[in-house]
């Protein structure tokens, strides 16, 4: 994953980051977050750091909210 990762990052270390990023937001804050059509984050902010698809990420934490 590191080599394919246009920022050097493994999945890991995108997963820690998404969770850093995310870290206070309310469940709406996430789901409203700009994807690509391959559920990518289209923000530099997040893109800086994470550049795996997130829409299982914002669809769990609907689920966890009870959304």
């Amino acid at each position: 994953m590191k080599r394919a990762s246009t920022i050097g990052k493994e999945w890991h270390e995108q997963a820690a980051a998404f969770a850093q990023y995310v870290t206070g937001k309310t469940p709406a804050e996430v789901a409203g977050i700009a994807v690509d059509a391959a559920k990518r984050p289209v923000s530099r902010d997040l893109l800086a750091t994470v550049t795996v698809g997130i829409g299982d990420f914002q669809a769990a934490l609907a689920k966890a909210a009870g959304q």
